[in-house]
This record gives structure tokens, C-alpha cells and sequence, in this order.
């Protein structure tokens, strides 16, 4: 049985050891990227910081990219009253590069694409990044993974992409592996 003076002097150091380990200065920065959905009226954002998922991998699109987590997050109130007053999705102010402005009225399947942006990927078996123009529309996550499952030459994921990519178009999917 521990004695209440050992259980405090554990204590101590168990909470000396836990705080020194929570306040490391050399944390690393990670570049985040703004993600966005239209569903109906609706618009959703998200910071996601780009070391851990990517906004393809949650089904939206990318709006912008920053340094950081924090000045993403600064961004999505004028990103939202930006929606609210125009009806329009644009990368607010402290944004790195933002894609074309987005309607409200693209979100059907297929919509019209209102500008490109940039899209950057790794092929995790040859380390090699390449990057694409892909159509900023409501199709756009479907052709970020279709061009990574094809620029990588990801055989197993072809048909998933393709029919995904095809049928968000409206289009027959029927010639896809």
C-alpha cells in the first residue's frame, strides 16, 4: 500500500513529467487546407491539416491552403458570410492560393465546372508527386481520385474510381475495368 506521501511525491513527478512532455516547443506546423461541400443551399466547411487526410478523402472539395491550422479556422466565418451574402464559395482573405469562386447552383450532379485549380499528389510505391488541373465542380473529389488511382497506376482501385468519376458526370459507366 502507498503511502500518501509516496502516492504525492508520484504524483509530482508524474505531473512534472506529463506537462513537460505536452509543452513541447518544437511541435511541428503542418500546411492545412480549407475543404468545402454544396449539398442543396447548404455549404460545409473544414481545416484539414494536410499530414492527416486530405479533403478528397471527406468527399469535398478544396477551397484554399495556409500555413497553418489557426488561420485556416480564421477563414471559415468569411467564407461563410461570404456564402450567405453572394451565394458564391471564395477563399477568404488569408488563403495561400484559392480555386475559382463556386456557385451555389453547381452542386447538382456533373455541374458546370467554373474554373481549375491544382491538384498535387504522391504515389505512395515510387515517392513521386505529380500535379493536375482538375475542374472545380461538384465533381471534383471523384476527379482527384480518379487522377491519383491513374497517375499512380493503382490497379486495384481503377474501377472504383472510374465508375465514381463517370457517374457523378451523369455518364454510362458501363466501359470502366
Amino acid at each position: 500500500m502507498l503511502s500518501v506521501t509516496r502516492f504525492c511525491v508520484l504524483l509530482a513527478l508524474f505531473t512534472a513529467l506529463f506537462s513537460a512532455c505536452s509543452l513541447e516547443p518544437d511541435d511541428p506546423v503542418f500546411p492545412t487546407s480549407m475543404c468545402y461541400d454544396i449539398a442543396g443551399d447548404t455549404l460545409t466547411v473544414m481545416c484539414l491539416t494536410d499530414s492527416y487526410e486530405t479533403c478528397y478523402e471527406n468527399n469535398a472539395r478544396t477551397l484554399g491552403t495556409y500555413d497553418d491550422y489557426e488561420a485556416c479556422s480564421a477563414d471559415t466565418d468569411e467564407v461563410l458570410a461570404n456564402w450567405a451574402a453572394t451565394g458564391e464559395v471564395q477563399a477568404g482573405s488569408g488563403s495561400e492560393e484559392g480555386t475559382a469562386a463556386a456557385s451555389g447552383s453547381e452542386s447538382g450532379a456533373g455541374g458546370e465546372a467554373v474554373g481549375t485549380y491544382e491538384f498535387t499528389f504522391t504515389c505512395s510505391a515510387t515517392g513521386q508527386s505529380h500535379t493536375v488541373d482538375v475542374p472545380d465542380d461538384s465533381c471534383s473529389a471523384d476527379s482527384e481520385y480518379l487522377a491519383e488511382v491513374y497517375g499512380c497506376n493503382l490497379i486495384d482501385e481503377m474501377s472504383q474510381a472510374c465508375r465514381g468519376y463517370y457517374g457523378c458526370l451523369g455518364q454510362d459507366t458501363s466501359g470502366c475495368p
